[in-house]
């Protein structure tokens, strides 16, 4: 049934694509025009099927494309503290 809406609603082609990355356990990053496109309802008919789905204006997104110049040696990210 799923398969079904996601055809209806975006087309064979991009349902496959959307199943294929459920498939493989992707989160799904729902974004497009302002105003009533059908993010929000496709989002919640995602996650009701259970489907890690999230619209693009509840992430915060960090882009990091600078190398790192001074990588602390053997630096281990299960040492950081949490408080």
């Amino acid at each position: 049934m799923l398969t079904n809406y996601l055809n209806s609603l975006l087309g064979k082609e991009f349902a496959l694509e959307i199943v294929d990355a459920l498939r493989n356990q992707k989160t799904i990053l729902i974004r497009g025009a302002q105003g009533s496109t059908g993010k929000t309802t496709l989002c919640r008919i995602l996650r009701e099927h259970g489907v890690a789905a999230v619209e693009e204006k509840d992430v915060y997104e960090v882009i990091l494309d600078t190398p790192l110049e001074n990588r602390i040696p053997h630096f281990n990210p299960e040492t950081i503290s949490k408080s």
